[in-house]
Formats: structure tokens, sequence, C-alpha cells
């Protein structure tokens, strides 16, 4: 799994076009290959579970084969569209729902989910290494005057890796609840903490709001649980009203640079562009209503794109809309919606993780997703599909009532 291990960092850590600017998207490829093909070892070697959730892989991945050759066929009916973008992103939807199949033990899961609460600090320090021998910067001094922390990656990526790691590390602080300590990394909180501070420091707005969002219900659910068993921890109230001045004045100066970044002028909200990229990208979406101009179609719309700085059009539903179409987005909802029930029922059943946070981080995630193309950047959708492989083997061993070592 070493190997394993040190691809998932490569390919979800760091973006690689300041080290090769001409070839660093082609050599993010070539790691994702490795990663595709490491993965299939992976499961030839050790099996999978027969379950609800391996049987809904393997309807995914033939409905998405079946897209795919859907999408070949028709191409010479679509303008502009690429057989190579489809075959590429083919690949890497078919890596994500792998991903999902791979049987590991529990000292192979506290190993990933250390490296996903590790990865914005990767990030970050990978990002100052590239500082000193590349002209990139680790921080970000943005037109609207703000600086803004990207490590090695744009800001909104070293966001979207900050919010799968507070995801992790919110699941874990469950988890240690409610699962006898069997998964649990020490240093948690403290990480937690740190990865709240990254994903601020990027100023990047709808990730903060998902990710304040989390946060606020499980402090909620704290104080709640505190008044109830009267359980209020003297060191903690004090720790806390230490703070809590520090704490008001960072969060107020966050406030008004974030205010500083949507605002045009004072008046109106700021989409950085998106609103003109969501209409551009619409409209060639409704010139193929039924399947879609094809999986991966913004990069084959890349070189008519009036607007280039957005590769992707920034919005999770548009851009399903925009590759599969009405039917593709249909499918899509369906399968979505049988894996969260899937993992919901398992969830209770091995009493890990209620219905409440289920719906709190999927509400989180969709907000999210209105804003940024959250599954096909790989710095969201590789580490969270991680953590979900993760989540997947940890409720399988809890229910065989045994942890795997």
């Amino acid at each position: 799994m070493a190997l394993y291990y040190l691809l998932v960092i490569l390919v979800s850590a760091f973006s690689w076009r300041p080290l090769f600017p001409e070839v660093g998207g082609e050599f993010l490829t070539v790691l994702r290959a490795l990663l595709l093909v490491v993965t299939l070892f992976i499961i030839f070697r050790r099996g999978i579970r027969l379950n609800g959730f391996s049987y809904l892989c393997f309807v995914s991945i033939l409905l998405l084969t079946i897209f795919m050759f859907l999408q070949l066929i028709n191409l010479s009916n679509v303008t502009y569209s690429n057989v190579n973008d489809v075959i590429l992103a083919y690949s890497s939807y078919l890596l994500i729902f792998l991903t999902l199949l791979i049987k590991i033990s529990k000292k192979e899961v506290n190993t990933l989910l250390k490296i996903l609460i590790y990865l914005p600090l990767i990030s970050v320090f990978g990002g100052i290494v590239f500082s000193f021998v590349t002209e990139w910067s680790f921080i970000k001094n943005e037109y609207t005057g703000v600086f803004r922390l990207q490590g090695s990656n744009p800001p909104a990526h070293l966001a979207e890796l900050s919010f799968v790691a507070v995801i992790t590390s919110v699941l874990l602080i469950i988890f240690k609840e409610r699962a006898q300590d069997l998964f649990f990394t020490k240093k948690n909180t403290i990480l937690l903490l740190i990865n709240l501070l990254i994903v601020v420091g990027t100023f990047t707005r709808i990730t903060i709001l998902g990710v304040s969002f989390i946060i606020a219900f499980l402090l909620l659910l704290k104080i709640i649980e505190a008044f109830r068993k009267n359980k209020f921890n003297l060191l903690y109230l004090s720790i806390s009203a230490f703070l809590i001045i520090p704490i008001i004045g960072v969060s107020v100066v966050s406030f008004l640079m974030l205010v500083q970044r949507s605002s045009i002028d004072g008046d109106g909200i700021n989409t950085s562009g998106r609103y003109w990229a969501w209409r551009y990208f619409l409209e060639n979406a409704l010139e193929h209503p039924l399947v879609g101009r094809g999986m991966g179609a913004s990069n084959s719309l890349y070189e008519v794109n009036p607007h280039k700085e957005f590769v992707a059009p920034h919005n999770e539903y548009l851009r399903m809309f925009l590759e599969v179409g009405t039917i593709g987005v249909a499918v899509s909802i369906i399968m979505l919606l049988l894996f969260v029930y899937i993992f919901y029922i398992n969830a209770k059943r091995v009493k890990v993780l209620d219905f409440k946070w289920v719906l709190v981080i999927c509400l989180s995630i969709g907000i999210v997703a209105y804003y940024d193309n959250l599954f096909v950047t790989v710095h969201f959708s590789m580490p969270f599909t991680l953590l979900l492989m993760c989540l997947i083997n940890i409720i399988e061993t809890i229910k065989k009532g045994g942890v795997s070592e």
C-alpha cells in the first residue's frame, strides 16, 4: 500500500503546473493513470466484499460505460466534442467507483484518514518549496487586493482539500464517541483547527460557508449535550474565555475581507465571473439536452470558450447537465440517492453515524457544489472518495464484530 499512499498524495495534494508549466496537466493525468492501475491491482489481489455498496458500484460502472459508448457514437453530431476528453473523463469517474471497492484493514484505514487530514498542510509546505524553486508563490495577491493562501494549488483547490480534511476530522470526533475508539487519529482536534485556519486563509467564500455549516452544527450539538448532561469542563471554559476576544477579532477581519472579495464597488454580489460562464455553458448544454455534449465537454469547449479562466462551469449541477444531459442527470441523482440511502442504513445499523449528520454533510457539499465543480476537481473528488472508502470499510468491519489488522 506504500505506493498507493504516495500516489494519493501526489495526485491529491499538488497542482503540478508551478513545477512543470507546460506539461503540469499531463503529468497529473499520468499520475492518475498509475493510481488507476494500482487500484485495479489491489482489487484483483484482495478481492471485494459483495454488499450493497459493491453492487451499486458495479451498476454505476456499467451505466457509465454505456454512456461513454453512446457519447462516442454520437460525437460526429456534437460540435467541438473530443474523443480524448470523453475517455479521460470516463477514466476519472471509473477511478472513483473502483476506489470505493477497495478492501483495507484497520491499520490502512487509519493511515488513509491521517493522510486526508494532513493533505492541506502537505499542499501548503509544497507551495513554500515551489516558491523557492519556481516563480510560484504560496500566497496569491488577488486583483481585489486580498492576499489568499494557496499552497501548491490555486486557493479554491486548497480550500477543497481543507473541506474534506474538516469533514474527516468531524467524523472522527463522532466515531470516537460511537465506535469505541476503534478508528481515531491522535491530535485530531489540533489538526481540525489548523485546517479551519487554512480554509479561512484561502478566502474561498462558498467553501468557508460549507465548512462553517458543519462546524456550527457540531458546536451546537456539543452545547446541547453539555446542558443536557450538565457536563461543563472548567479548563475548556477557561480556555474559551481567554480565546474569545482574538477569535472575535479574527472573525471580524475575515468577514471584512470576504466582503471585500464579494463586493462590486460596494454594490452587488461578485460571482468572480461565474454568472457569465454559467450562461455560456448553459447555452451550450441546451444544444444537446438529452445525453449531453459528452463527458469532459467543458475541456472540449475550451478553445471556443470566451471565459477561458473557467475550464469548467464552476457549478456541479450545470456541469452534469452539460456532460450527460437530462437522462444522465436523472440517472446520476437516482444512483446518488441510492448510495446515500444504503450508506445511511448501514451506518445506522452499526450506530456510528445517524441521519442528521448524513443530512448536514450532504447539504454542505450540495451548497459548495453550486459554486464549484467538486467532483471533477481531483483535489476534492479523490480525497472525498477515499474518505467514503474508509467509512465503508469501517462500517463493514464493525458489522462483522471485529477489527481486521
